[in-house]
């Protein structure tokens, strides 16, 4: 069988076999489908069991997913308000610098 070959077997909606195991995904958009009635004890436990571990699995790598991006948003927030803070001290810079030039150049034609 060739790696990441989807082998379609006997198990809920959520989950296929690969050659690498078992993926929690639903293989229903790929067209494989069968009737788990028919299926060894087994693979109606391990199916069962993968039902039951679904909502818990997705719960567990959602935590993961905001537990790992927290730091990341950290750093992206702390490095646009530097950004911002400086492009501010910028404009702010030259628009007093224009003002007192303006100021300087009003003083100049009035003597």
């Amino acid at each position: 069988m060739a790696h990441g070959k989807v082998t379609p077997i006997c198990l809920p909606s959520k989950v296929f076999l690969e050659e690498n195991g078992l993926r929690l995904r639903d293989p229903g958009r790929m067209g494989l489908r069968c009737g788990c009635a028919d299926a060894p004890a087994p693979e109606r436990l391990v199916a069962r069991v993968l039902d039951r571990l679904q909502d818990r699995v997705e719960l567990v790598l959602a935590d993961q997913v905001r537990s790992s991006m927290a730091p990341v948003l950290d750093h992206v927030v702390t490095r646009l308000a530097t950004e911002l803070r400086d492009g501010l001290q910028l404009t702010v810079e030259q628009v007093v610098a224009r003002a007192v030039a303006q100021e300087l150049a009003h003083l100049r034609t009035r003597s």
